[in-house]
């Protein structure tokens, strides 16, 4: 589909382009490492939300019209994301009163009713049925990773952050290398946007063009996130003309509880598939079809293999604890 976004985008909607849905198997884990509430208690408010109804703000409002194909694409996905023959818009009240039931559940259950149990058989057996390729052994089989940070310094303080095999960390840490160099606070306005978005759309260059073989990507992170390339990247960003850009939003959070223990996480579905399985209110995402995510083409993924991401959610320390 032609997406309704700046000069359009092309992306590849359908079951066939939804990859296995890890998500909830992480924040189980994280949870089980560190955290004090269980998963009945953390869905709580997303259950409530879901169930009695929130206003759509201005960001997914926007989101909304600008995939409002992709949401219409089947009836039980027009049934959860459009009122009448539009979708919803800014400001008015939404509802998923079966996503409500199926977290509720979830929390209940633990996340292997979503990965072995009914959940499981009902997602697998609709996305084969519409084409896709989920098997029942996908979902069982997947495993939550716990990975070491990507860590990187800044003025002063470290970073951390989503290191390979994704890409988003990595990128995140090259731009910030490039423009540690520079006073951004007393940088001239038109230097100050120059600098940062010459860093920005070399990164995001480098980042679609070298992160394309996972089992190299540490080494092209080491790479580029290295002094002696950024020192060729700030040549490039005032040797000729940049360009600012920018991009709307997608879901990100970040917390800190009393006892000092932060939280950053950054989730996205992309454009979305346009498949919501019945019955659960569950829309897949369509990471299959994004071709900034799985850059070596449609299905060319070994079984087991596991996408890039360009999620980059970061924490910084002064070495202080803080």
């Amino acid at each position: 589909m032609i997406l309704k976004y700046g000069a359009g985008v092309k992306s590849i909607v359908g079951a066939a382009s939804c990859a296995v849905p890890g998500s909830l198997r992480g924040w189980e884990t994280l949870l089980s490492r560190h955290g004090k509430l269980g998963l009945r208690e953390t869905l709580a408010p997303a259950v409530r939300l879901a169930r009695e109804g929130f206003l759509l703000c201005k960001t997914s409002g926007m989101w909304f019209e600008v995939a409002a194909e992709v949401l219409e694409l089947t009836e039980e996905t027009r049934k959860n994301f459009y009122t009448g023959d539009r979708v919803y818009v800014t400001g008015e009240e939404v509802r998923f009163p079966e996503l409500a039931d199926t977290l509720e559940a979830v929390g209940e259950a633990g996340a292997d009713l979503l990965y072995e149990g009914e959940l499981a058989r009902r997602l697998s057996s609709y996305i084969l049925g519409m084409g896709g390729i989920i098997t029942e052994e996908d979902l069982a089989t997947y495993e939550a990773v716990v990975r070491e940070p990507l860590s990187f310094a800044y003025h002063g303080r470290t970073g951390y952050t989503n290191g390979p095999p994704s890409a988003g960390g990595a990128t995140l840490a090259q731009i910030l290398r490039v423009v540690s160099a520079y006073d951004l606070a007393n940088l001239p306005e038109a230097e100050h946007a120059l600098a940062l978005s010459g860093a920005m759309k070399y990164a995001l260059e480098d980042r679609d063009r070298a992160y394309t073989e996972l089992a190299e990507n540490a080494r092209v992170a080491e790479k580029l996130t290295g002094e002696e390339y950024a020192e060729s990247q700030r040549a490039r960003i005032f040797g000729a003309a940049g360009s600012a850009f920018g991009h709307p939003y997608t879901t990100h959070l970040s917390c800190v509880d009393e006892s000092g223990l932060a939280v950053s996480i950054t989730a996205s579905m992309g454009y979305g598939s346009g498949i919501v399985i019945p019955g659960t209110g569950i829309p897949m995402g369509n990471t299959l079809g994004e071709p900034e995510l799985n850059p070596k083409g449609f299905h060319a993924l070994r079984p087991g293999e596991r996408l890039i991401s360009s999620m980059s959610p970061t924490i910084f320390s002064d070495g202080e604890g803080t």
